[in-house]
C-alpha cells in the first residue's frame, strides 16, 4: 500500500496540475459574486474529488497555496474538516427517518432521499470554524429522481454560508431542474504526458510502465493510481484480455453461457461490468490502430493478425449499442447473448 507521506505528495501533484483551471474559476470565489452550487462534470477517475477539494481549500484557507501545510488544508485532505463534508452512496442517513438504514454496508448503489433528508438538515447549521460549509456530493448522477428533488429546495434555501460542490460522471443523468440551480464546471482528463509524469513520480516507475498504466487507464489519474496501488488489479486486466480472446474463439453455447456470466456481473456489479466493456473496446481500439500503424498500445499488449478493419469497426459498434440498451433498461441477458454472438471471432 502506498504510505501516508505518498498519498499527500500525490494529491500535491495533481493539485499542481489543476491549478490552473482552479485559478481561472477563482473569479467565481469571489465573495461578492460567490454562487450557492457549483456542479463539477466530467469522465470518472480523472480527479474531480481532488478538485472539489482543491476548490474547498481556495474558499476555506486565507494563504492557499500549493503544498499548504495548514492545519485547514490537511484536515480537508484527511476529509475530517467539520466544516467540509462529504455524501456519496454510502453516506448516513437521517437517523430521525423510519425507513433509516446503514448505507455503508448494505451495497446501495444510489443517494437516497434519507441520506439527502440528512444533508438538508446539516446545511441549515452555521459553519464551526471556517467561514463557509462546504458540502461535496460525489456521484451525483446516481441521485434518485426523489432525491434529486429533496435537494432542489436546499439548493434555493441554503444559507449564504453554505456552498454546494457537486461531483458528477455524467451530467446527463443530472436533473435539468439540479442542473439550472448550479454553475456547471466541465472537467477535462489531464493529459497523457501529465499522467505519465505524475505517476513516474509518485511510484518512481520507468517512464515506459508509467506510460503504460496511463494508457490502460485511459489518461484517468484515479484509475491508474489504483491500478499500480494494487497488483491484483492488473492481474484482473490481463484475465479479462485472456476471456475476451476465448470468446472470439469460441462456439455459440460457450458464448451464451458467458453471456450469462456477464449478465450476473451487470446485476451484482454494474462498475465491474462497465470496466470489462471498457478494456473489451480498448483491446480492439489497439488492433485498429495496430492496422494504421499507429503505436498508442501498452507494451504488453499482444497483437493478432486475425482482424480486419471492419470487423474491429463492427465489433465496437455492437458494444456500443449495448451500452446504448442497457440505458435504456432493456433486457440485459438478451442484449448480451445478442452481443456475444455478433462478435466477429479470431481465426
Amino acid at each position: 500500500m502506498i504510505n501516508e507521506l505518498k498519498n499527500d505528495e500525490f494529491v500535491s501533484l495533481i493539485e499542481n496540475e489543476y491549478s490552473n483551471l482552479a485559478q481561472q474559476y477563482l473569479k467565481f470565489f469571489n465573495k461578492s459574486s460567490l454562487s450557492a452550487s457549483y456542479l463539477l462534470n466530467g469522465p470518472p477517475g480523472i480527479g474531480k474529488k481532488y478538485l472539489a477539494k482543491l476548490f474547498a481549500k481556495l474558499l476555506l484557507c486565507d494563504s492557499y497555496q500549493i503544498n499548504c501545510t495548514c492545519q485547514f488544508c490537511i484536515n480537508i485532505n484527511n476529509e475530517t474538516h467539520s466544516d467540509v463534508l462529504h455524501f456519496d452512496t454510502d453516506s448516513n442517513c437521517d437517523l430521525n427517518d423510519a425507513n433509516h438504514r446503514n448505507h455503508q454496508s448494505d451495497g446501495s448503489r444510489s443517494i437516497k432521499i434519507c441520506q439527502i433528508k440528512r444533508l438538508n438538515r446539516i446545511s441549515m447549521l452555521s459553519p464551526t470554524i471556517a467561514k463557509y460549509k462546504i458540502f461535496i456530493i460525489n456521484n451525483l448522477n446516481l441521485m434518485t429522481t426523489e432525491a434529486a428533488n429533496a435537494l432542489l429546495k436546499t439548493l434555493e434555501d441554503a444559507p449564504k454560508s453554505t456552498i454546494f460542490l457537486l461531483v458528477a460522471n455524467d451530467i446527463n443523468n443530472v436533473l435539468d431542474t439540479v442542473k439550472s440551480r448550479c454553475h456547471i464546471i466541465e472537467i477535462s482528463p489531464l493529459n497523457f504526458q501529465k499522467i505519465q509524469t505524475i505517476l513516474s513520480k509518485k511510484f518512481e516507475i520507468s517512464d515506459n510502465d508509467a506510460s503504460d498504466f496511463a494508457i490502460v487507464s485511459r489518461s484517468r489519474i484515479d484509475n491508474a493510481n489504483q491500478l499500480i496501488d494494487d497488483q491484483g488489479n492488473t492481474d484482473s486486466i490481463n484475465q479479462i484480455f485472456f476471456e475476451l480472446e476465448q470468446i472470439l474463439r469460441a462456439k455459440t453455447i460457450y458464448r451464451i453461457n458467458f453471456a450469462e456470466n456477464l449478465n450476473a456481473i451487470y446485476r451484482s456489479d454494474p462498475a465491474l461490468f462497465y470496466l470489462t466493456m471498457n478494456y473489451w473496446e480498448d483491446w480492439f481500439r489497439w488492433h485498429l490502430y495496430s492496422i494504421n500503424n499507429i503505436n498508442v498500445a501498452p507494451s504488453f499488449f499482444n497483437k493478432t493478425n486475425s482482424f480486419s478493419f471492419d470487423d474491429i469497426v463492427d465489433n465496437l459498434k455492437n458494444i456500443q449499442k449495448v451500452r446504448e440498451q442497457l440505458a435504456f433498461n432493456v433486457n440485459s441477458l438478451v442484449s448480451l447473448q445478442v452481443l456475444l454472438l455478433s462478435l466477429k471471432g479470431l481465426n
